[in-house]
């Protein structure tokens, strides 16, 4: 008896909120409580009412109790049986009878205990029973008042108090056993009623469930249960166009985009990142970019081909319909592979490609996203003329812009001396951005690489900016060693985020960007690379060290990124505002305390701090040419682009500012790489000239023309 009753006890609490109502297995299951509330049947409780009874007469028979609740049981259960019966019904439809009440069992409860000889204890019951309804009709008389005027606001309306609805989103939403559960909900009941209040907000009622599940100790259901809200005043801020975050840049908000993406970003960063990755977040020594665009990825990277259906050749027309489709889907920047498969017929004329591509201006204006157009490769030499004259009628302020590899740059303007002033205006005005890789990997995006042979749409859903400054500080002067210990620790957590938000998003959404299957990567931003060599130099850069340090980026992410890990791609971009955010945190936060005036003396008022500069920003650098510093400490990353485009600060007699910049940044990128040995040739008629020659092991490429 005594194994069965507590059997039967330990399956109704398990499996209280799992089975749905009406379901049969031959015992009983669900019992309507006094308040309509439909709860698991539990034995034990039946048990406990009796022994009471039993104890205030005297009696010690311990397993009496538990016999008379057996035999409640059984008689409910034949009581249902026969219901069914008599309607006809079978199996499933057993529960039709309906859920026995608790008066009912009561009084089975009595007529057990007479017909099994104990009236003593009948009567004890009888009592017990007539005191607890007495108590509840003076409870109920009381309360019933106050009930009456208690009135419940949320955003539907208004309605009368129900305890039942905080149990209910107690046992769904937090997931606690239904005890437990009723527990919580009397204390908050009996707290709102000793408040006085006539009107509630289910805000009020959540924060008054959160202190009694945080008072218990139950900090697990508290986050599951927990609203994720904004501050009134931060909204305030916001609808005045005013920043909500110092740091932030003064703007005509979109008040219902910011608010989506203020609540998507506090939502993730409490409840998805790891409790490490998350604190690490919050105090600056990385900054997680893309948060509230999830799962809308800041890059994507696909083909034009795609952009067609049906395997129908593109057109112009088909293109310019996809981009603004995908547009929309993506939060910074969509790149376009193979545009000449639709659009190389309008380079013909002029006009139609430069109307076309006012026409993809306008849809990246207006969908707030920068559109790029990948590169066609060196055959397509006649298509990248036509683009670059055509990005160059585009405004300043525009949003289309051009990746193209230095071997096309180079061909395109020794074959066509013309468009030399297109070039710079374009390289200058950042609508022409030149990428390289190498022959097993290509740049395709931010974010973004493309393996040999790898097709298919690719997506950068998120990037994790570094606080190089903070580290370089921690580390001290020469200090080396110290600094990318603590950056590859940076690395490893940046890796642990993309793999949680990763994991997140395949269990809540298809991992599919615009409707493509993209293989996702997240990015890794070198914040402060210039203001960090700064420091580890103390004052002076030394770009050896930053070569070891973007090296050491490049190498950790590939050698954390095992198995089925994200990848992870170190990028220039995404780093704007985390640039203005560590700045800030670094000079008003804890950081403040340490030795770091000097970096921050340009700042005249307090709340006036200058941004640390963005990826790859290393110009200008004392000693160094600008082009040939970039050379210098980017010569450890087989992919990149170059962004920004170093400027010369005067040119040469062959070339006008970034052309010359950028000339000079691809001879000694390719001599770094191994692609052309240099040599020096000093004569009288050309003093200094450095003259580059193929090295031996590499592929056969153009002759790079003489740079002074």
């Amino acid at each position: 008896m005594a194994k069965r009753g507590e059997k039967k006890r330990t399956s109704s609490a398990a499996q209280g909120r799992d089975v749905e109502p009406g379901a049969f297995d031959g015992g009983l299951r669900w019992i309507t409580k006094r308040d309509g509330r439909r709860v698991a049947f539990d034995q034990g409780k039946i048990e406990q009412a009796i022994a009471r009874a039993m104890e205030a007469t005297g009696d010690r028979d311990e397993s009496f109790a538990r016999e008379v609740a057996s035999v409640v049981e059984l008689t409910l259960i034949e009581r249902r049986r026969q219901s069914a019966l008599n309607e006809g019904v079978r199996g499933s439809a057993f529960a039709a009878a309906g859920d026995p009440q608790i008066e009912e069992i009561q009084d089975l409860v009595e007529r057990a205990l007479m017909e099994l000889g104990r009236p003593r204890v009948a009567k004890a019951y009888i009592l017990y029973r007539d005191k607890r309804a007495r108590a509840r009709q003076a409870i109920r008389v009381h309360d019933g008042e106050q009930r009456a005027s208690l009135r419940v606001r949320d955003q539907d309306g208004s309605h009368p108090w129900n305890k039942g609805r905080i149990l209910a989103a107690l046992v769904e939403e937090a997931e606690l056993p239904e005890s437990t559960a009723e527990e919580v909900a009397n204390d908050v009941e009996k707290r709102v009623f000793a408040s006085g209040l006539r009107r509630v907000s289910t805000g009020l009622i959540r924060e008054l469930v959160a202190g009694e599940l945080v008072q218990r100790g139950l900090t697990r259901a508290w986050k599951r249960q927990g609203a994720v809200g904004l501050p009134r005043q931060e909204l305030r801020q916001v609808l005045r166009s005013r920043p909500n975050r110092p740091w932030r840049r003064s703007a005509a908000y979109d008040v219902s985009g910011w608010i989506g993406s203020e609540v998507l970003e506090r939502f993730l960063t409490d409840d998805v990142l790891g409790e490490g990755s998350a604190e690490l977040h919050r105090a600056g020594d990385l900054s997680v970019e893309g948060l509230g665009q999830l799962p809308r990825p800041l890059t994507l990277v696909v083909d034009v081909e795609l952009l067609s259906g049906g395997g129908r050749r593109p057109t112009p027309t088909a293109v310019l319909q996809g981009a603004a489709r995908l547009a929309s889907q993506v939060s910074r920047t969509l790149v376009l592979e193979s545009p000449v498969q639709a659009l190389g017929g309008l380079v013909q004329g002029h006009g139609p490609f430069s109307e076309w591509c006012l026409a993809l201006d306008a849809v990246a204006q207006a969908a707030e996203t920068r559109i790029e157009l990948a590169s066609s490769g060196v055959e397509e030499l006649p298509f990248t003329a036509g683009l670059v004259a055509a990005l160059d009628g585009l405004g300043k302020g525009s949003k289309v812009g051009a990746y193209v590899t230095g071997f096309e740059l180079e061909e395109l303007l020794a074959g066509n001396d013309a468009l030399q002033g297109a070039v710079e205006r374009c390289l200058d005005q950042g609508k022409l951005s030149v990428v390289w890789g190498t022959d097993e990997e290509s740049f395709a995006g931010p974010g973004c690489q493309r393996r040999l042979d790898e097709p298919g749409a690719l997506a950068c859903l998120g990037a994790v900016g570094l606080n190089l400054p903070r580290l370089a500080r921690r580390a001290g002067p020469w200090n080396e060693e110290i600094l990318f210990n603590g950056l590859a620790e940076l690395v490893q957590a940046a890796l642990e985020i993309a793999q949680d938000l990763t994991r997140f998003l395949g269990q809540e959404t298809r991992l599919s960007p615009g409707g493509f299957q993209a293989r996702p990567s997240f990015g890794l931003v070198p914040v402060g690379l210039r203001e960090a060599l700064l420091v580890l130099g103390e004052g002076e850069i030394d770009l050896e060290k930053g070569a070891r340090l973007l090296g050491l980026l490049v190498d950790a992410a590939q050698r954390f990124a095992m198995g089925e890990a994200p990848r992870i791609v170190p990028t220039p971009f995404f780093g704007a505002e985390a640039s203005r955010r560590f700045a800030w945190m670094d000079r008003h936060g804890a950081q403040s305390k340490e030795n770091q005036g000097w970096l921050f003396a340009e700042a005249s008022e307090e709340s006036s701090v200058t941004p640390y500069t963005c990826g790859y920003a290393i110009s200008p650098t004392p000693g160094w040419a600008a082009g040939r510093a970039e050379a210098q400490c980017l010569r450890t990353l087989p992919v990149g682009i170059l962004n920004p485009v170093p400027r010369c600060e005067a040119g040469t007699e062959e070339a006008p500012p970034c052309i010359a910049g950028w000339r000079r940044f691809e001879l000694f990128r390719r001599a770094h790489a191994g692609e052309v040995l240099l040599e020096l040739f000093p004569t009288e008629s050309a003093p200094g000239i450095v003259q580059p020659r193929r090295a031996p092991s590499a592929r056969p490429r153009y002759p790079l023309r003489p740079l002074a």
